[in-house]
């Protein structure tokens, strides 16, 4: 297990009940709607499972490599859905073979570990027994935002989807659509990016802390 944890520790403003585990929920908003499905957490390494981007269409992860230079970020994530606000820390830890990523409360705790490498497979630990996550989702908002634009383009039009560029204010904003529907918008922002699930219905920001 790699232990991420932040000198600086994290707050954990606040979070509201639903069928998740509140402090889990922030990290990725995705997991708001992945976490009611039953999956097994703190079983060691296994095969990432395609995630559904829209009810018809299941995806794999792209793979690690295409990432090119790697990068350490530490998070600030504020999630909203449903009317309801969200917030957590993390730390995010990408190369060519993984991605790595664990939240952490206000003292700095680790709440989860999370692992996905092209090697091994994917793993979910949590110590508060968080064992209803589908972390494949929290994967694949990450790579939509941090791997490079033309490699994810790439990578998706095999699937029938477009993934596009434009700027806006000065600001990057990635779209992805499948036949004109647009699905998943990420605005770049002055430290960090707002990610909008249009599909879904949920968002979160994540500021990246100096």
């Amino acid at each position: 297990m790699i232990d991420f944890r932040s000198p600086r520790g994290s707050r954990l403003l606040s979070g509201s009940k639903s069928c998740f585990a509140p402090a889990l929920a922030a990290i990725a908003a995705a997991l708001i709607l992945a976490s009611c499905k039953s999956v097994p957490g703190g079983a060691g390494y296994g095969q990432p499972q395609p995630y559904y981007l829209m009810d018809d269409l299941r995806l794999p992860l792209l793979d690690t490599a295409i990432l090119g230079a790697p990068l350490q970020l530490d998070q600030r994530i504020r999630a909203s859905y449903k009317g309801k606000v969200y917030f957590i820390d993390a730390v995010a830890k990408a190369d060519s073979d993984s991605v790595d990523m664990v939240g952490l409360d206000a003292l700095g705790t680790q709440l989860f570990d999370l692992s996905y490498s092209k090697t091994k497979g994917i793993r979910f630990e949590s110590a508060l027994g968080i064992a209803k996550a589908r972390p494949e989702y929290i994967v694949a908002d990450f790579q939509l935002a941090y791997y490079p634009f033309e490699a994810v383009r790439s990578a998706l039009a095999r699937y029938g989807l477009d993934f596009s560029s434009s700027a806006a204010d000065g600001a990057e904003v990635r779209t992805l659509s499948r036949a004109g529907r647009a699905i998943v918008r990420i605005e770049t922002l002055p430290a960090g990016y707002k990610y909008e699930n249009l599909l879904r219905g949920y968002s979160y920001e994540v500021t990246e802390l100096k």
